[in-house]
């Protein structure tokens, strides 16, 4: 899901978060017409299932994990190593399967600058194309609400549709680290990258 636990944004609640369930995976390419081949990976109609991650930075452990772990599934993956995510426009996401990205969900301390900005359809960061008319007309009802706890709801529900669509699979949560001198006094440390100074912050 976009936000994590921290964030107090509904993540507790919800229903659908991502599992890893091979057994359905399995179910569901037979229902499909996938029959593994001798390589253990699924094809169909002669052509294996294969899908093509883009990948950038110099640490890419962590894809060829995916990797293997897809492999285990039936999946073949190919790693396509760029230069720069500046690729991706110039190449076009329809020239891969799957994309690395790098995002701060909770910049703005609330939901509606990032699902507005990655998930409302016509929006130019929302590279993947990714449209729900539900999901649209949520967000526009986020920018007129202002009670917290409708807002937490409503984030609540399109982080419930967005896992329903797998418009996009989150891997993980960095951790956050906050170093002060002694002199700093109530200095919190935030799920976020932002706000770590608040009015009660002072140096003595």
């Amino acid at each position: 899901a976009p936000f994590p636990p921290s964030a107090n944004l509904g993540y507790d609640g919800l229903s659908n978060k991502e599992v890893t369930d091979l057994a359905k995976a399995n179910e569901l390419l037979t229902q499909a017409g996938y029959v593994k081949n001798g390589n253990g990976i699924y094809a169909k109609d002669g052509k294996e299932l294969k899908l093509t991650l883009a990948i950038w930075g110099k640490d890419t452990s962590m894809y060829e994990e995916i990797q293997q772990e897809l492999k285990q599934a039936g999946i073949a993956v190919e790693l396509r190593k760029l230069q720069s995510p500046n690729e991706v426009d110039t190449l076009g996401v329809d020239a891969f399967d799957l994309v690395e990205r790098n995002v701060v969900t909770m910049s703005t301390n609330d939901p509606y600058w990032f699902l507005s900005l990655f998930y409302k359809s016509g929006s130019k960061a929302n590279v993947g194309g990714y449209n729900n008319p539900q999901v649209d007309a949520l967000i526009d009802k986020l920018a007129v609400t202002f009670d917290q706890n409708e807002r937490t709801n409503v984030a609540k529900q399109v982080q419930s549709i967005l896992l329903d669509d797998v418009a996009d699979i989150y891997l993980l949560y960095p951790a956050a680290n906050v170093v002060s001198t002694s002199k700093a006094k109530n200095v919190p440390v935030h799920p976020i990258d932002y706000y770590l100074l608040t009015k009660d912050s002072t140096i003595e």
